[in-house]
């Protein structure tokens, strides 16, 4: 499994690598916990690899809030996934972000237990409806959970919210219908309100370019911090 970090000892090095995708294991009694986190990339001569390094300081605050509400995970099988891309544009199958999401659900697949993705954002592994639900498409075997650590009022502190992966996945195919199921509701409001901030902030540069006829790189290289 070369996409994914199991980090048990620290989180400044998460440099241990999951030794197999389907490992020879009786069921596992615990879930599989995965800390998500993601930022698109920028023009900089730092690796793929390197960049991925600067989201330690977000996996520490979220395992340290994840720690806060559930106990402590230290003797329960976790790992860490960065993902380096753009939250709204579609994920390509071949992709690092996307083999790194499969290699966490073959791994759970493997364990024989259930997943748990933890993010620290709403949109923190895609806005994109139809690459979320080709990530999770060939897992339906594999009970999958989705704890986001988010905010959905601005005078309330960020809490968890937790939803059914495979349940997001049937409502983003028009099999079922969440918008008004209290449990999702404020999933369904909350993706698109973010991913329309983010559209908004790619709009703004787009028409101040428009305006003045010239490209502006240092803008664009400061939003793509936040999108």
């Amino acid at each position: 499994m070369e996409n994914v970090n199991t980090e048990i000892a620290n989180m400044e090095t998460p440099d241990k690598k999951v030794c197999s995708s389907t490992p020879d294991v009786t069921p596992y009694q615990d879930p599989l916990v995965v800390f998500i986190a993601r930022r698109a990339p920028i023009i900089t001569d730092a690796s793929l690899e390197e960049q991925k390094t600067w989201l330690n300081p977000a996996f520490r605050d979220l395992k340290e809030n994840f720690e806060y509400k559930y106990g402590e995970i230290t003797n329960r099988p976790y790992a860490i996934c960065p993902m380096i891309h753009v939250s709204f544009e579609p994920i390509d199958p071949d992709s690092d972000s996307f083999k790194s999401m499969r290699d966490v659900l073959l791994w759970g697949r493997g364990l024989q237990c259930e997943v748990i993705l933890v993010t620290n954002h709403w949109d923190a592994i895609t806005s994109h409806e139809e690459s979320f639900v080709n990530i999770f498409r060939d897992f339906r075997d594999v009970p999958v959970r989705l704890r986001v650590w988010g905010i959905c009022d601005p005078h309330e502190p960020p809490i968890f919210h937790e939803f059914d992966v495979h349940r997001l996945c049937d409502h983003f195919r028009g099999l079922i219908k969440l918008d008004q199921d209290p449990a999702y509701r404020v999933y369904m409001r909350m993706v698109p309100e973010v991913k329309e901030t983010r559209l908004t902030l790619v709009r703004g540069v787009q028409m101040m370019e428009e305006l003045i006829g010239q490209r502006q790189e240092q803008m664009r290289v400061n939003i793509m911090r936040h999108l």
